[in-house]
């Protein structure tokens, strides 16, 4: 994070970090199974049977008093489409929300979903109780409300409300609209887009204010607004189940949020990033980002992704488990750093909302480990007279080491190598950086044996670009090191190779119509270097 900071520190306008979307799962505490619902509508009730329609009045109750909310308060609402994004339609409502200067709820949607309930039948066989009923627990399609609210607290946020009982919640939150919030209370000015900060007066209170997001404010109101408008129960249910919520996080997003200057080339410099990463991140260095081992009981992904959305828009990810990293630029000027889990445990940490504080603590370094990853594959820039020093032969002793050239495929071939293995971080014996790169290059010990191996690690060592620990057999990158290889690697793949095939193996066709800036410069070159061949043969 320092490296990115020393390199782009005077292109950014403002960099902050903070919780961005947040969802949790709310559950009444004391009726989340078979026996409790017993225990409620037989001892608490005193309702002998458990029927289907006993347990449906609660839930026609429940709708009743909501129709009744809606009619009273005037609040708009519909049934949710297939495919329809919930909100786009909302935007327009919350607008006029904001207009008229009023908190509540302002729109609220009808969705017939699946979710978790219980069910009553008669037993197959007869007992000694006539009303007997099995209670079990399923998964069935109801009715769900998603109620839109403008909180004085949290800002923007959402809760939907299962119908069916036990009247399961989720709230859907977001870091964001809490420091809008707490920045109008305290009238600092600030432009806001989306889900982004472009522009604040005060940008070490926004982060004071991003800090100060805790569980025990979420579930004040958390409480309250599951209090206002979930299901009800009367004072003597409460009293004799003890009516709690127990709130678990579902899924926790935290960012790091660039905001550079209107001149700084942000498109170029997250396409730059995507490029390097997509050569270097592979699953050893995924697993040192996200702190995490690789065991053979590895379970989920471990991979990189680019993926392309609509306008162009690209998002690059890395992906441990159940939880990823994202990278992505959007609105000229921005670029945020994500990381994103939807199991807590695969951290160490508990998924209750009191962990929120761990989770900050947690993803921090790893977001900090990825920047510093990237910041070092940006840190290349030096004369171009290293690639003609390197080419020459040097005398270490009485022995004579060739120089490290382009053309050089087996040199190439182990850079890439010490580039997506960890070996600058946990140095590696050379046996198992050659097993590495028999694997990554598909090769066995016929096409590229161990003494070649072992040679090709000596020109490196003899560079500088490699060194050996002290009183072992372990080596690791230099830091001039990185630099060279990731060089050395580009160059071949993105320039010197294509071209060169291009003049020896494949002619490209001169009518093809480009498809990007990319391809129409590799033309322009190759056109170029053809002319040049030319003039030198006449």
């Amino acid at each position: 994070m320092e490296l990115f900071k020393k390199l782009f520190g005077k292109y950014i306008n403002l960099f902050y970090h903070c919780f961005d979307r947040i969802i949790i799962n709310g559950y009444i505490i004391n009726l989340m199974n078979e026996q409790s619902i017993v225990y409620f509508f037989k001892n608490v009730n005193k309702i002998p049977i458990i029927s289907k329609e006993v347990i449906s009045k609660r839930t026609n109750d429940y709708q009743k008093w909501v129709e009744s909310f809606i009619s009273n308060n005037k609040i708009p609402w519909k049934w949710a489409k297939d495919k329809e994004r919930k909100e786009d339609v909302v935007n327009n409502y919350l607008k006029k929300f904001r207009c008229r200067n009023q908190t509540g709820v302002y729109f609220i949607f009808k969705s017939m979903e699946q979710g978790r309930t219980f069910y009553s039948c008669i037993p197959k066989f007869k007992t000694r109780d006539d009303n007997y009923r099995i209670i079990k627990k399923c998964r069935r399609r109801f009715t769900h409300y998603y109620f839109y609210i403008l909180d004085p607290v949290l800002g923007n946020m959402s809760i939907r409300v299962g119908s069916f009982f036990p009247f399961n919640t989720t709230y859907w939150l977001n870091g964001h609209s809490y420091i809008e919030t707490e920045l109008l209370k305290r009238n600092i000015d600030f432009k806001k887009d989306d889900n982004a900060f472009l522009n604040v007066d005060n940008a070490l209170e926004l982060q004071k204010i991003a800090d100060s997001l805790s569980p025990e404010i979420i579930q004040r109101r958390l409480d309250y607004w599951t209090l206002a408008i979930g299901p009800k129960f009367s004072k003597k249910e409460r009293q004799a189940m003890k009516m709690e919520r127990l709130y678990a996080i579902a899924q926790v997003e935290y960012c790091f949020n660039f905001v550079m200057k209107k001149n700084f080339p942000i498109r170029n410099l997250f396409q730059k990033a995507c490029q390097s990463a997509i050569i270097s991140f592979l699953s050893d260095k995924v697993s040192y980002i996200f702190g995490q081992r690789i065991t053979r009981r590895l379970k989920g992904k471990l991979v990189n992704i680019l993926q392309s959305y609509k306008r162009a828009h690209h998002v690059f990810s890395l992906h441990f488990k159940n939880s990823f990293i994202k990278q992505y630029e959007k609105f000229i000027t921005f670029l945020r750093n994500e990381i994103t889990s939807n199991n807590l445990r695969e951290f160490g940490i508990g998924k209750l909302l009191k962990n929120l504080p761990k989770v900050r603590e947690i993803f921090l370094p790893i977001l900090d480990r990825f920047t510093s990853f990237q910041a070092e594959t940006f840190n290349i820039h030096f004369d171009f007279d290293i690639f003609p020093e390197l080419s020459k032969p040097i005398v270490k002793g009485k022995t004579k080491i060739p120089g490290i050239k382009l053309q050089d495929e087996r040199i190439i071939r182990l850079m890439e190598t010490l580039l997506k293995s960890p070996v600058k971080f946990s140095p590696a014996n050379s046996r198992e950086i050659y097993n590495q790169l028999l694997e990554l290059f598909n090769l066995n010990e016929n096409n590229y044996s161990l003494n070649q191996f072992r040679y090709d690690l000596r020109k490196l060592i003899s560079r500088g670009i490699l060194e050996r620990l002290d009183k072992t057999y372990k080596y690791r990158l230099t830091e001039y090191g990185i630099k060279v290889s990731i060089s050395f690697t580009l160059l071949r793949k993105n320039v010197y190779g294509p071209i060169l095939n291009s003049q020896f193996n494949f002619k490209p066709n001169n009518n093809y119509i480009f498809c990007s800036k990319l391809e129409k410069a590799y033309y322009k070159v190759d056109k170029d270097f053809t002319n040049l061949c030319n003039l030198l043969a006449a």
